[in-house]
């Protein structure tokens, strides 16, 4: 019998999916059926560590769940649905399977059962590709870890974006619409991750209302404590970048470049806010990059 390939685990619905499996629940918690503990999917990342009672205090979920709709307010912007908001949200939140990708997935019998799952179905697929997603992040960045306010983000949000006519804004980030509104944090090289960086986000300012390739800015959390365990530090590709024109030099030997980077907020929970006050362009700005 053909294996099923598997080319995407996100929701969104021009990618296929292997065939649903079923999940079960236990003591609140969703795990995959035969999973042990340390098993892969849902059980592996452990649901209880994206509760939000498990991972931080009341005021600062307060303060990241504020910001993430302060941002989902503005015009322009995408805030995704995490799988920390349960299993019905992801539900709501899943457009319909369109007719034409429906009919693809009902020509070919590896692909079938997609065209007959349930929204319920749909959305345990896609909580089971995301959680098998996040447990392959925390593999990859061993023996650093998530900050909590980050984890918490992906958890509740996924992730975000703003496509403002001047500049477009993403925080990386795992949810259903991952990969198609906003990019993921393992979308790059793996050198960022072993050197104790991993990237976060990206604001690409515009000109004339496309994207400019030589005005981006990237955005890295410190996981090692290099500058501040938990910090957020930005590197624009202008100025003394155009010389280097690759972050992983410049993160790899900080004092050499120092010109290069700026410790723009003390953790990802200020760094959100500073987002959502600022609509998602912080302080720069086109004449900026003509510095």
């Amino acid at each position: 019998m053909a294996r099923c390939r598997l080319v995407g685990r996100f929701g969104d619905d021009s990618e296929l999916y292997a065939p649903f499996t079923p999940l079960r629940t236990q003591g609140g918690l969703i795990r995959l059926p035969g999973d042990e503990p340390a098993g892969i999917g849902l059980a592996a990342y452990n649901v209880a560590r994206v509760r939000q009672e498990d991972i931080m205090d009341d005021r600062s979920r307060d303060r990241i769940i504020g910001a993430g709709r302060a941002i989902g307010r503005l015009p322009h912007a995408f805030v995704d649905r995490g799988i920390g908001q349960g299993r019905q949200a992801i539900i709501d939140h899943l457009d319909p399977l369109p007719a034409p990708a429906k009919r693809a997935f009902e020509a070919q019998p590896c692909y079938a059962p997609l065209a007959r799952e349930t929204p319920a179905q749909r959305a345990d697929r896609v909580i089971a590709g995301i959680a098998a997603y996040l447990s392959e992040l925390d593999a990859w960045l061993a023996p650093h870890q998530l900050p909590e306010d980050y984890r918490f983000f992906v958890a509740y949000y996924g992730g975000l974006a703003i496509d403002d006519p001047s500049y477009y804004f993403d925080i990386f980030g795992y949810g259903p619409k991952a990969t198609t509104r906003y990019d993921i944090p393992m979308d790059g090289d793996q050198s960022l991750y072993e050197h104790g960086w991993l990237a976060l986000g990206m604001l690409s300012l515009k000109d004339d209302g496309q994207p400019h390739d030589g005005h981006l800015v990237h955005f890295f959390i410190d996981l090692a404590g290099d500058v501040c365990r938990g910090c957020v530090v930005a590197i624009p590709t202008w100025g003394c970048y155009e010389s280097i024109r690759d972050p992983r030099v410049i993160l790899r030997d900080l004092v050499a470049h120092k010109e290069c980077w700026t410790r723009v907020a003390g953790s990802f929970m200020d760094w959100l806010e500073m987002a959502a006050r600022t609509r998602g362009a912080f302080d720069y700005t086109q004449s900026k990059t003509a510095a």
